[in-house]
């Protein structure tokens, strides 16, 4: 009879740590061969690890094991004294993720990047690559003193192959001195992630002219790229420029540029261009532009077709985009939209966050800047997005809305027993709320005694963030009554700052209880990191 160990299938589909799998490949030979294919598929190599001590070693097992890494993430190349690593060959790798050190030297990185690729870029599927600028353009000195090799000729190798997947982040592109290769090779991709990219040329401009209109020797109009992101690139009418091109199979698109100069100002063109019949099949929407306004957003909301995502932090969304998102066409996104981010938006009221929370019935995550306590307890209707699995804003009150600490208890227990109806709901987060001098600055605490026992159906609930004031007087019963009746919770963060984690007892219950308990000041780095 087989033992399941033995079957591939079953062990490639077994969730395990890194320590985990260290673990299995000791206990016998049957488990070490089970698990070693398991334990080498994904390999992600930190600074700490190249700079350490160990570095030949590691070298010498990446070398032993090189037909087993599917994936391999190097966060920091010295391209100058890691060049050893040119001489190993990964016949299965399928993602790739090469990570520079910067320096004045740029050649280097792109000789050891192109050198790499020229290996391996014929079977990769995805390709990451961060860290080669044209500082050295950018800083004055003339054309002759360039590079030897553009990044476009950099990803030589991966013209010929597979490449679904492309991120650049901190790579300078010039658009102007794209080959046909370089075209093709765009044009297969189904996703394209730009961070920090400058799409012109350093050679004949120091400061970009933003007003300018691209003149690409080589369009990609009717590429199949379905995901597009560009994040903090330069200047805007050549992202566009791409944006356009990328009319026809485009999905999903996230599009951040914050400006802070006129001279950077340009507005392009979306509500013009959607009207005219580009990106139809567009489901998700990220716009971070904080040039344009509340009455731009709002018709550009109304001329997109239905949304399963949106996000527009950081932007002037408003009364108009509230208007536009839930009444447009006969309500088109109220039916669609599952993903909303609202953060940073300096014109949202807690009154349209209320009005979306009763108008979205198939909202499974939001963030919001504010919810107002009294703009729930006024209005009757009960929220619509039962299936609501994240949820994340600020409970706010305004000084004038309380007249009695009794006012102040009505307003907290209208909003848990809204908050009671989320039975789906999976990650809560509640952040800084505001209160007037003279009342209880912990009403609106997560305590027992204040209506934490009204969330006991909350059966699914796996992490709790309790941001600046929401969680100062947790206690032990509390988490005690958070444990038996969470069956499923596994992290907390908490808003206190204990002499030493060990010595708080309601962190030592947490922990004994197999929940993981992060402190002000001490979250893992990913605790801002919210992605649809």
């Amino acid at each position: 009879m087989t033992h399941p160990i033995d079957i591939p299938e079953i062990v490639a589909n077994i969730t395990l740590t890194k320590g985990d799998l260290f673990a299995c490949i000791q206990v016998s030979h049957s488990w070490h061969n089970a698990f070693l294919a398991t334990l080498w598929r994904h390999i992600h190599l930190k600074k700490s690890d190249t700079d350490s001590e160990n570095n030949d070693a590691l070298f010498q097992s990446l070398q032993r094991r090189a037909d087993l890494i599917h994936t391999l993430a190097v966060d920091s190349i010295y391209p100058k004294s890691d060049l050893h690593y040119l001489e190993l060959y990964f016949p299965l790798l399928k993602q790739l993720d090469l990570g520079f050190v910067q320096s004045n030297c740029n050649d280097l990185p792109r000789k050891f990047a192109r050198s790499f690729l020229f290996l391996h870029g014929s079977h990769l599927q995805s390709l990451t690559v961060r860290n080669m600028l044209e500082t050295r353009s950018t800083i004055g000195y003339e054309d002759d003193a360039l590079d030897e090799h553009s990044n476009w000729e950099v990803l030589d190798g991966c013209k010929s192959g597979a490449l679904s997947r492309l991120c650049l982040k901190k790579v300078d592109l010039v658009f102007d001195d794209m080959d046909d290769g370089s075209r093709q090779m765009l044009m297969g991709l189904d996703t394209l992630i730009l961070v920090s990219v400058a799409f012109t040329s350093s050679r004949s401009r120091i400061i970009p002219d933003f007003h300018r209109v691209p003149q690409w020797p080589h369009r990609l109009t009717g590429c199949k790229i379905r995901h597009l992101a560009m994040i903090d690139c330069v200047p805007v009418p050549d992202q566009y420029q791409l944006l356009l091109d990328c009319s026809q199979e485009l999905r999903s698109l996230e599009w951040k540029c914050l400006v802070y100069s006129s001279l950077a100002k340009f507005n392009p063109p979306l509500a013009r261009d959607l009207k005219a019949g580009h990106w139809k099949n567009l489901e998700s929407l990220s716009l971070r532009m904080n040039s344009l306004g509340d009455e731009v957003l709002a018709e550009i909301l109304g001329a997109v077709g239905p949304l399963k995502d949106l996000v527009m932090g950081e932007t002037a969304f408003g009364p108009s985009c509230t208007r536009a998102l839930l009444d447009s066409d006969g309500g088109k996104h109220r039916a669609t939209l599952e993903s909303l981010s609202l953060s940073s938006c300096s014109n949202l009221e807690g009154s349209m966050v209320q009005e979306m929370l009763c108008s979205l019935p198939r909202l499974q995550r939001i963030r919001a800047r504010e919810l107002t306590l009294q703009s729930i307890q006024e209005d009757p209707r009960p929220w619509v997005c039962l299936g609501l699995k994240d949820f994340r804003l600020a409970l706010v009150i305004h000084s004038g809305d309380l007249t009695s600490q009794e006012q102040a208890s009505s307003q907290q227990t209208a909003f848990l027993d809204r908050l009671a109806m989320l039975r789906s709901l999976e990650v809560l987060e509640l952040r800084r709320t505001f209160s007037l001098t003279g009342f209880n600055l912990y009403y609106q605490d997560l305590h027992l005694d204040k209506g934490l026992h009204r969330l006991w159906g909350l059966q699914n609930m796996r992490e709790l963030r309790m941001i600046e004031q929401t969680g100062r007087r947790l206690g032990i019963e509390e988490a005690q009554w958070m444990t038996e009746n969470w069956p499923r919770l596994k992290t907390v963060y908490l808003w206190r700052t204990p002499s030493t984690d060990s010595s708080d007892p309601v962190g030592s219950y947490f922990t004994d209880h197999g929940v993981k308990c992060y402190w002000k000041g001490v979250f893992p780095s990913q605790y801002n990191a919210w992605t649809f």
